[in-house]
C-alpha cells in the first residue's frame, strides 16, 4: 500500500512578505498588474516585513511552543515540508569562476544574436513539418554529435527537435531580410502577401527547396509578426484604459 506524505499548513499574513515574495502571472508579464487578491507567493519565501520581536523561550515554554499553532489568517496558505538544512556554506554558493571563462561566455552569447536563434528555430520548425517529404530540410538533435559548446537548439531539445540544414537556414535568413523588406515595422496590405513574397525570395536562392516548404517558412514569420502586433495593441488599450480611470479617481496612472 502506498504511504501517504502528509504536509503541515500553515497560515501566514500576506503583509508579512515583500512583493519580490510573489509570483508574477502572465496577466502581470503582459498587461503589467495584477489583482492583489490573486497574488500567490513563492514557496520557499521568507516573512521579512512587520515582524514582532520574540523573547528567548526558557525550558518550559519550548515544550509549549511545540505544540500551540501559529496565528490564523485567512489571505496566504503555504505547504511546509522540513527539509535538513545544508551542513556548510560552501554547499549553498557555487565556486566563482575565472575572468577568463565569463569574457569567453559572454563574447559567445554576443555572437548568437535573438534573430539568429529565431531564424534557426523557425527553420526546425518547417524541417519537422516536411521531413517525411524531403529529409534533407534538417536532422533530429539526438543524431547530433554532443560536443561541450552545443547550440541553443540542442539544448533545449530532447533530441526531438529537427536541426533544420544549411541550405534551409539560407533561405530562412533570405526569407528574414525581404519579410522586413516587404513589410516593414507592420503588415503589408496587398493580396497573397505569401505567394508576392516566395517570388522575391525564390530567385535568390542559390540551393532550390520545397516551395511548400518556403510558403510554410513566410507563413510561420508572419503569424509571429501578427502575434507582435496584437500584443502591443493590448498593452496600448490597457494603458489608455488606465489613463482614462485616473482622471474620474484623481490617481497617478500606472504602467
Amino acid at each position: 500500500m502506498r504511504k501517504r506524505k502528509y504536509f503541515t499548513k500553515i497560515w501566514i499574513c500576506s503583509k508579512h512578505f515583500a512583493d519580490e515574495a510573489f509570483t508574477k502571472p502572465l496577466q502581470e508579464h503582459l498587461l503589467g498588474y495584477s489583482p492583489i487578491r490573486t497574488r500567490k507567493i513563492h514557496p520557499d519565501a521568507i516573512p521579512t516585513l512587520h515582524l514582532h520581536a520574540v523573547p528567548p523561550l526558557t525550558s518550559n515554554e519550548n515544550v509549549l511552543a511545540e505544540t500551540m499553532p501559529l496565528p490564523v489568517s485567512n489571505e496566504v496558505s503555504m505547504d511546509v515540508e522540513q527539509t535538513p538544512a545544508s551542513s556548510s556554506i560552501e554547499e549553498q554558493t557555487p565556486a566563482s569562476s575565472s575572468t577568463e571563462e565569463q569574457t569567453a561566455a559572454s563574447s559567445s552569447t554576443e555572437e548568437q544574436t535573438p534573430a539568429k536563434y529565431k531564424a534557426k528555430y523557425i527553420a526546425g520548425y518547417v524541417a519537422f513539418r516536411f521531413k517525411s517529404t524531403d529529409k534533407t530540410l534538417g536532422i533530429e538533435t539526438r543524431q547530433l554529435e554532443t560536443t561541450g559548446d552545443q547550440d541553443w537548439l540542442q539544448v533545449i531539445s530532447r533530441g526531438k527537435c529537427m536541426y533544420p540544414s544549411d541550405k534551409l537556414l539560407q533561405c530562412a535568413r533570405i526569407m528574414n531580410i525581404e519579410f522586413a523588406k516587404y513589410h516593414g515595422s507592420s503588415l503589408n496590405k496587398e493580396n497573397l502577401i505569401f505567394q508576392n513574397l516566395a517570388k522575391i525570395i525564390e530567385p535568390q536562392l542559390k540551393i532550390k527547396i520545397l516551395r511548400e516548404a518556403l510558403l510554410c517558412l513566410i507563413r510561420t514569420r508572419t503569424y509571429i509578426r501578427l502575434r507582435e502586433m496584437n500584443r502591443a495593441i493590448a498593452i496600448a488599450n490597457h494603458r489608455q484604459k488606465r489613463r482614462k480611470m485616473s482622471k474620474f479617481t484623481n490617481k497617478k496612472p500606472v504602467y
